[in-house]
């Protein structure tokens, strides 16, 4: 009996390790404007966690790179200001193999739910296709166009641009279809830390918010960084 709970102890030590291994998170962030008065870019990096990524993520979890299910999807999400329009398509300029995130309207549903903006913002989120096996050690780059709200008697609009990027992702295999719609769980917490489609939660399904970090009894996500318009 011993024994049995020895090799059980040591099996499930072995999956904990694999777990902890890898995540999606951000290692810089930043806003610009173009021109004097043109549209906001975000500037993104974020790498799938190994050895030149320091960070877990908030799920300390691992998806896309289990044994049972090798390939996954990557997400990504902005909170934004009304009034800005959002890109129906990201193509990441750095990373292999190269990401193709298109708009998702159930990603967005599920942050809206879960993690309401505040007044005046709305969430726009995205989906990669499916990732045939999903990276490792993968640093990536996005730089996405936010057009500005139309000018006002002929005076650009000088509303602010305030956002937060997040980003996350999910196993795909023959039950988890890359079709399926993105489900982040029955509340907040699930947002940051569960993995909603299988039964163990801390390996494999889908992560929403995996960056960028909170605590894991936090209740809302980062507060918004500012990027005064000329």
């Amino acid at each position: 009996m011993n024994l049995r709970r020895a090799l059980l102890a040591l099996g499930i030590a072995g999956l904990m390790v694999f777990a902890l291994s890898g995540c999606f998170v951000i290692t810089a962030d930043s806003p610009s404007q173009q021109g004097l008065i043109g549209d906001v870019v975000v500037h993104t990096e974020a790498c799938v966690t190994g050895a030149t990524c320091s960070q877990t993520g908030n799920s300390n979890s691992i998806f896309g790179q289990g044994p049972s299910s090798p390939n996954g999807q990557l997400l990504l999400a902005y909170r934004v200001p009304d009034g800005y329009g959002a890109p129906t398509q990201v193509n990441s300029t750095s990373g292999t193999p190269a990401l193709v995130m298109d708009a998702s309207p159930s990603y967005t549903q599920q942050l809206t739910a879960l993690a309401a903006p505040p007044a005046g913002e709305h969430w726009v989120g995205y989906i990669s296709q499916a990732l045939t096996p999903a990276p490792n050690d993968q640093q990536y780059v996005f730089d996405t166009h936010f057009t500005r709200p139309p000018a006002q008697n002929g005076v650009p609009s000088n509303v602010p641009f305030q956002y937060l990027t997040v980003v996350g992702g999910r196993d795909v295999d023959a039950t988890l279809l890359a079709t399926r719609d993105v489900t982040c769980g029955p509340d907040f917490s699930a947002l940051i830390q569960s993995a909603t489609e299988e039964t163990t939660p801390l390996f494999g399904g889908t992560i929403c918010a995996d960056s960028p970090h909170v605590d894991n009894t936090a209740t809302t996500l980062p507060a918004d960084s500012v990027l005064f318009t000329r």
